[in-house]
C-alpha cells in the first residue's frame, strides 16, 4: 500500500512517541491528539477504567484514542 507523504510523516511522528518513556496514558493521548488534530484527522478521546487481566489491577482513569 502506498501512503501519501503527509501520512508517512504522521506515522513517523506517532512512532517517535514510543521512545518518550515518561508519558502516561493521559500525556501520550494528549500528544497523539495534538498530532492528529494538526493533520486534520478525526478521532475520539476516550476515558474509562482499564483492568489488567493477569493481576486484576484497575486503573481508574485511563485515556486512549
Amino acid at each position: 500500500m502506498v501512503y501519501s507523504r503527509h501520512a508517512q510523516l504522521l506515522e513517523l511522528q506517532l512512532c517517535d512517541l514510543e521512545y518518550i518513556k515518561d508519558l502516561d496514558c493521559d500525556g501520550f493521548s494528549a500528544c497523539v491528539q495534538y498530532l492528529l488534530r494538526k493533520a486534520n484527522y478525526s478521532f475520539q478521546l476516550m476515558l474509562g477504567p482499564c483492568i489488567k487481566v493477569s493481576t486484576g489491577h484497575i486503573v481508574i482513569s485511563h485515556y486512549w484514542i
